[in-house]
C-alpha cells in the first residue's frame, strides 16, 4: 500500500465525518451460537449479541487452568439460574479483541455484567 496526501486527506475526511470503523481482531461469527448452553461471542457479534440485554460475559483464555476449572461450572448458570431475561455469554480473549471501550481484562478469567439499559458501563 503506497500512503499519499489524496488518501490521508480522505481518512481525516472520514475520521471528521464519524464514519470510520475500527478495525480489530475476530474470530468469525459461529454458526450455531450456542456451545453447552452458552451464547459464544466474538469480536464482531459482541454487539450485536450484548447491547440492550443483560449479559453475563465470561472473558477467558482456553490454555488457562483457572478458566477450565470455572468453565463446566460456567456451563450450569443458565440452567441454574433459570432467568431467561439473563444472557450466558463466553468470548474467547486470545482469539478476539474486545470492541468495548470500558472493558479491560488484564487476567483469566474476567467476568463482567451488562445491564440492559446500560451498555456503556459493564460491571466487573
Amino acid at each position: 500500500m503506497t500512503l499519499n496526501a489524496v488518501d490521508i486527506k480522505k481518512f481525516l475526511d472520514n475520521d471528521a465525518a464519524g464514519t470510520l470503523k475500527n478495525w480489530f481482531k475476530s474470530q468469525d461469527i459461529p454458526e450455531t451460537p450456542e456451545e453447552n448452553n452458552v451464547t459464544v461471542l466474538v469480536g464482531n457479534n459482541f454487539e450485536s449479541q450484548v447491547k440492550g440485554k443483560n449479559a453475563f460475559v465470561f472473558f477467558y483464555a482456553p490454555w488457562c487452568g483457572h478458566c477450565k476449572t470455572a468453565k463446566p461450572e460456567y456451563e450450569k448458570l443458565k440452567d441454574e439460574l433459570n432467568r431467561p431475561d439473563i444472557l450466558i455469554t463466553k468470548f474467547d480473549s486470545t482469539e478476539n479483541d474486545v470492541p468495548h471501550r470500558n472493558i479491560t481484562v488484564e487476567g483469566f478469567p474476567t467476568f463482567y455484567f451488562f445491564k440492559a439499559d446500560d451498555y456503556e458501563n459493564p460491571v466487573v
